[in-house]
């Protein structure tokens, strides 16, 4: 597969066309919410551009008249996949909405072949941490935003996913019945903590998916 530009933020148009080199494509769909302008930073561009997929795009604040005007919450997930005609199979689905990234993922019912999710770098390993469900929650670039590796691991493997790359930004995972022997990771995945937005002045509270209460980290 030859690249021609990589519009993602952190090579991550590299690592999801080395997972397509193994499991190839299907449906030639994608979606992408938190799409911006459907051009900068995006993780599906390139699989519009360069292999004709239908690209689906979403956005809060839509940067530009690609992207479709669509708040995505838990409530109307699988009505935007079944209004966006997804629902008969994706191949890529990538989310990066910076609040109830979690909460999204949990109540969609379809299974894209792939999903590439951001997690929140800030949170400590081994803890299974999102921000509690706020319709209204925006990114104010603090580091209270999305959800802690573990928690979107488990949630993964509970959607039956695994696993099969990672940067220090986004996680990729393959649905079970997808996986070729050649995406196994070698290693044990891992990311390294980093504290890159501004503090939470207002310390407000995360869920413990674990314990199934708010708490707070200082």
């Amino acid at each position: 597969m030859n690249l021609v530009k990589d519009y993602s933020q952190f090579g991550e148009q590299y690592m999801l066309l080395d997972v397509f080199d193994k499991i190839k494509f299907k449906h030639l769909k994608s979606v992408e919410f938190g799409a911006g302008n459907g051009y900068a930073l995006s993780n599906t561009r390139h699989f519009i551009e360069q292999w004709d997929f239908t690209g689906v795009l979403w956005d809060i604040d839509p940067k530009s008249k690609e992207v479709n005007l669509e708040k995505v919450m838990p409530s109307n997930i699988n009505e935007l996949f079944e209004k966006y005609e997804l629902i008969g199979g994706c191949d890529l689905m990538s989310m990066d909405i910076d609040g109830n990234d979690y909460w999204v993922w949990k109540e969609l019912k379809y299974n894209p072949r792939v999903v590439i999710v951001e997690f929140n770098r800030f949170l400590p390993k081994g803890m299974l941490l999102t921000i509690p469900y706020d319709k209204n929650h925006r990114f104010d670039e603090t580091i209270y935003y999305g959800a802690s590796w573990d928690a979107l691991l488990e949630l993964g493997q509970s959607k039956g996913y695994t696993l099969v790359k990672n940067n220090n930004t986004n996680m990729i995972f393959v649905l079970n019945e997808e996986m070729d022997d050649e995406l196994v990771p070698k290693n044990k995945l891992d990311y390294e903590i980093k504290q890159d937005w501004g503090t939470d002045k207002l310390n407000r509270k995360w869920y413990n998916i674990k314990e199934g209460t708010n708490i707070c980290l200082k």
